[in-house]
């Protein structure tokens, strides 16, 4: 049996799942090479292993939004990955089987696609991970050298923040990043990645043998990242319109060919890297490395931090608590320098080769890094971000602090305040326990401790810092830098017969997890509630029922630096409402 007959089976059962999906404005070039793509990669050359799927020195692919999905489900089919027919022919109708791939490693998906189009860039984050795991933390033991593999049209990588990616990745050095790339039209990749000084390679048809050839040479280099362009001559006509019986006839032999071909090779391949992890073990490695093969497949870093500041040097001068923490807690810390526009989606690369990372920078730059957040929420993977802001400067508080509502509003993600050192402490040990993506907000307010703030009620996400003394007439919730002026208006109203407690809530989502008695304890139902914090929350209704017990921006417009001015005002609302 030959492979253009697995192919073309690939391929036939492909269009008749765009067909059912009726997707009729797809483009039959990319049908004619993604499936010759795909089955060249899996069969020669990839190294996974179906029966451990997070083997943590599996070869990645990374998809590129571009690409057609379906092709990708079926050759995963073919692969012996877990999926059934019946399943394939409800593409686009099923969250396993969904239009756009969804990050799931048991299932052969080593990323998600979106529609930032920022898939090539967590791509390199992946290699810079290897990098990494083999040159300082490994100490090139061979434990961990796997490749990351791209496919994508060659347009996709002129994009702006893909091309700065690229870039980034031949000034780092970046190997086994190897992008394989089809084109219809003449254009400049090859020539311009060449100034970038990539290793290049072009191929005229899209026959398995040159493609095979061509990945060949490119595994020899490691010391810069790889593409490979396939040049298609003609422009096929579209058979997706014509193709509408949806038979879905497959070659059971094609199957079988395809897997058997495939095990030999993958088979061995993950048995010698069990073989030389052991006899990796006999040397005088640290556990780091025992735990890998304690955890068999999924590797335990938490010893180990990637950190990047880029857009502000100055952190350390408005927390510098926070960077004492990190030092004294993580052994490695990696600068990684990039811009703005690139670092967010690098981190979620990082993430998935499963490493703990985090970046620091102005609250004010979020938007920057919101989608790469939102696609970390999605994924559920696990990079850490420290936004920080100038607590003191309203004008600048105003453009910064509003982001807080959209990070809130974003699905799977932990927003954590503290309101001094203690508060942050206890923040950061139960952020770096978490697998999940999670946010740190802190100001350069510098009154440092609170009596009665907790570290180890974080986890608790609210908890009283003030009590009433003798009968409760209402609450104050606060968070962050908030939480002063909270206990300042609680104290001063007391000396006019108003009881107040004063609750800090640091991780909303954390206190949502708790069951209703502790809710109820904390935060009464029959109580007056009254909200106080620097954001356009109207999620805080949840607490307080009355939007005018809800004391955010609208309140402080009306002073520049004096938080005394603030407070009378504050006061005064309460009274109000009382």
């Amino acid at each position: 049996m030959k492979d253009w007959f697995v192919i073309k089976n690939i391929n036939d059962l492909a269009i008749d799942m765009i067909n059912i999906n009726k997707n009729e404005n797809e483009e039959q070039e990319i049908t004619e090479i993604i499936p010759a793509i795909l089955y060249t990669l899996y069969v020669y050359h990839l190294n996974f292993n179906v029966k451990d799927p997070m083997w943590c020195n599996r070869d990645r692919v990374v998809m590129s939004s571009s690409c057609d999905s379906a092709f990708f489900y079926v050759n995963l089919f073919f692969a012996g990955f877990n999926y059934e027919i019946g399943e394939l022919k409800k593409y686009g109708h099923l969250n396993k089987i969904s239009s756009s791939l969804t990050y799931n490693p048991n299932l052969g998906i080593d990323i998600s696609n979106n529609i930032f189009f920022t898939e090539i860039v967590s791509a390199v984050g992946m290699a810079l991970g290897e990098k990494i795991y083999e040159s300082k933390i490994l100490n090139n033991s061979n434990i961990i050298n796997f490749y990351t593999y791209v496919i994508c049209q060659a347009t996709d990588l002129l994009n702006g923040i893909n091309f700065e990616a690229c870039h980034f990745a031949s000034s780092n050095k970046i190997g086994k990043l190897i992008i394989i790339c089809y084109s219809l039209k003449e254009n400049d990749v090859i020539r311009i990645f060449k100034s970038l000084k990539w290793h290049c390679t072009v191929i005229r048809n899209k026959s398995v043998n040159e493609l095979n050839k061509a990945l060949n040479k490119a595994k020899i280099i490691l010391d810069k990242p790889s593409i490979i362009e396939i040049k298609i001559k003609k422009h096929p006509k579209n058979k997706l319109k014509q193709n509408n019986k949806r038979s879905f006839n497959i070659s059971k032999e094609a199957v079988l060919f395809y897997r058997k071909k495939l095990n030999i090779r993958t088979v061995k391949n993950y048995y010698d890297w069990q073989n030389n992890l052991k006899l990796t073990l006999k040397k005088d490695y640290p556990d780091l490395i025992k735990n890998i093969i304690k955890n068999k497949s999924k590797l335990e870093l938490d010893s180990n931090i990637i950190l990047n500041d880029v857009f502000n040097k100055k952190l350390s001068d408005i927390n510098k608590e926070i960077l004492d923490i990190l030092k004294s807690k993580f052994k490695l810390l990696h600068n990684l320098s990039a811009t703005k526009q690139i670092i967010g989606p690098l981190l979620n690369g990082l993430s998935l080769v499963n490493l703990k990372v985090y970046t620091t920078c102005n609250l004010k730059y979020c938007d920057y890094l919101f989608p790469a957040i939102k696609a970390s929420a999605i994924m559920n993977i696990s990079p850490i971000y420290i936004f920080y802001y100038d607590y003191k400067n309203i004008a600048r508080l105003f453009q910064t602090i509003d982001k807080l509502n959209y990070l809130r509003n974003t699905f799977n993600l932990k927003i954590y305040r503290p309101a001094d050192i203690k508060e942050l402490i206890g923040s950061l040990m139960y952020i770096f326990s978490l697998n999940k993506p999670t946010v740190l907000i802190v100001s350069n307010y510098k009154n440092t401790k609170i009596y009665n703030s907790s570290s180890k009620k974080i986890k608790y996400g609210a908890y009283i810092i003030r009590n009433e003394v003798n009968k409760l007439d209402a609450l104050i919730v606060a968070t962050g830098a908030e939480v002063y002026l909270a206990l300042e208006i609680a104290n001063k109203l007391y000396s006019e017969n108003i009881d107040l407690r004063v609750v800090s809530i640091p991780c909303k989502e954390n206190f949502e997890e708790q069951d209703d008695s502790y809710k109820n304890a904390i935060l009464p139902k029959a109580s007056k509630i009254f909200v106080i914090e620097d954001s356009i929350d109207f999620s805080w209704l949840k607490y307080t029922y009355k939007t005018e017990n809800i004391i955010s921006c609208n309140i402080y417009k009306s002073y520049t630096n004096q938080k005394y001015l603030a407070a009378k005002e504050i006061m005064e609302i309460i009274r109000k409402n009382l």
